[in-house]
């Protein structure tokens, strides 16, 4: 193995532990700051990081949609972290990283359905598997820690992932031509924007009182956790297959399960664990498994927020 394919590797793996350690944050987070507003803060704190790369960008501005990023702003920075964190207050972050772990089937599904796009017998059904595991995983919420009302977390779950799905399909309708730093500001933009009425709401008569640990865990969120993945999964691109390396996100589930029950004290049933293994099972399906050098994936869309 050459140098450069063992920092690759490396690369993926801090990408997929710094994305499977943002549900543990999460979850501590929102424990003193409402759901919505830590969303915000989070919003904010990424745009500060961005800025600098933006303006460094000779060609900044250009060929910008403002009304398309506007909708990815909607869907892809509002919809999405307002559920997810919300999800995440009522349920467990087992749960909710498990149902997450289905994002790529359900855009795969949506992308037959609304792009019209065809796929072939076994990815549809890595796809039913799949869904079949995140219905799964909803409906034997039962008796578990770490959520005080987990059916209902892990229906915003569900939703947060049909919120990214809308912005995957948004993105390739609108096709838009710019950089993906300033792709990403701008949704975190517009995400801000919208994030506004739902963070007064959360805040009227809402007593913020923080610790360092929750300060913490609000600026590794904003600062770390939403740059820092996406600048390890692009340079490790440059030396691994985008197959490859999209096996290495259905560890996310796996490490935010074990990071639950280490750091959260959560405990995990039968049910769950049988239905995530459904849901990362289907996912490896409909991604393609090589055989005889040769394979049939599915074109894989990350998050870079999450």
């Amino acid at each position: 193995m050459d140098d450069n394919r063992r920092r690759a590797l490396a690369a993926l793996l801090g990408a997929v532990l710094i994305w499977s350690s943002t549900y543990v944050s999460t979850k501590q987070a929102i424990s003193q700051v409402p759901p919505g507003t830590l969303a915000f803060l989070r919003f904010l704190l990424a745009n500060l990081v961005l800025l600098p790369f933006y303006y460094r960008d000779p060609q900044r501005g250009q060929g910008v949609g403002w009304k398309g990023l506007a909708w990815m702003g909607f869907t892809g920075a509002f919809l999405y972290f307002a559920l997810q964190n919300w999800g995440l207050y009522f349920t467990s972050v087992s749960a909710g990283s498990l149902i997450q772990g289905g994002i790529p089937a359900i855009i795969a599904l949506c992308s037959v359905i609304f792009l019209r796009e065809r796929v072939s017998a076994i990815r549809a059904v890595g796809i039913f598997l799949s869904i079949a595991g995140v219905v799964g995983i909803i409906m034997v919420s039962g008796d578990i820690t770490g959520g005080s009302r987990p059916f209902l977390g892990n229906m915003m779950m569900l939703g947060s992932c049909l919120a990214w799905a809308a912005y995957t399909m948004l993105n390739k309708r609108l096709n838009l031509s710019v950089n993906p730093v300033t792709a990403t500001l701008g949704t975190f933009f517009f995400g801000m924007l919208f994030m506004l009425p739902l963070m007064a709401y959360e805040l009227k008569d809402y007593h913020l009182a923080l610790s360092w640990l929750t300060v913490g865990n609000i600026l590794y969120l904003g600062v770390v956790a939403s740059a820092l993945p996406i600048f390890l999964w692009n340079y490790a691109l440059l030396h691994t297959d985008a197959s490859e390396a999209g096996l290495y996100i259905n560890l996310v589930p796996v490490v935010s399960v074990i990071s639950a029950v280490i750091f959260l004290k959560e405990t995990v049933n039968l049910g769950q664990i049988v239905s995530g293994a459904v849901v990362i099972l289907g996912v490896l399906v409909a991604s393609g498994i090589k055989t005889g050098g040769r394979s049939d994936r599915l074109e894989k869309d990350t998050r870079a927020g999450d």
